[in-house]
């Protein structure tokens, strides 16, 4: 998918910027940072994932010498393109997730927009932090904890029954975990 996807997977030839003012980083992770932006059109605020593909690659062990050395194999799993594919395969869940009904503790997708060097992925803005932030500034008693853990062993659990092929986070972390009034 090159260009913009929105919401209803409908493919436009608008750049991030030509939608989106960048606003200020959130959170930084192993390949990519998250800022807020905020839609031009509707002065709505948001948050972007910005994949740098670069990092991506090399976070996911990819280069150009493992490239040549599969190819010579005639092997396509764990190619730059397959990679690439899977990046991809991540934004079309999230785009169903959202568009089949979205479960109210999985952050909802708006928009994506890929070029050579970034894929962006827009969503909603959770601006109260994550669960890592939070426990660094107050300590939870187990009463005030279980409820949390309650609403992600039951997200968990919405994932893992979707469709033919479950789900699987892989990455569940306080970092991970928005915290939302």
């Amino acid at each position: 998918f090159n260009g913009a996807l929105n919401g209803w997977g409908e493919s436009d030839d608008a750049s991030f910027e030509d939608v989106y003012a960048i606003g200020d980083a959130l959170n930084r992770g192993g390949y990519g940072t998250v800022y807020t932006c905020r839609h031009r059109e509707s002065e709505e605020d948001f948050a972007v994932k910005r994949i740098n593909k670069v990092r991506y690659l090399e976070t996911v062990g990819w280069n150009a010498t493992s490239e040549a050395q599969l190819n010579a194999h005639g092997v396509t799993r764990g190619t730059r393109d397959w990679h690439l594919r899977r990046l991809g395969e991540e934004v079309a869940l999230m785009r169903n997730l959202t568009t089949a009904g979205p479960h109210r503790n999985i952050v909802r997708y708006i928009a994506s927009f890929e070029t050579d060097e970034s894929l962006d992925i827009v969503m909603e803005l959770l601006d109260d932090g994550d669960l890592f932030g939070r426990v660094n500034r107050d300590l939870y008693t187990e009463d005030q904890a279980k409820p949390i853990f309650k609403q992600l062993c039951e997200t968990v659990a919405f994932l893992h029954s979707q469709g033919p092929h479950p789900i699987i986070h892989r990455d569940i972390k306080p970092e991970n975990i928005m915290i939302l009034n």
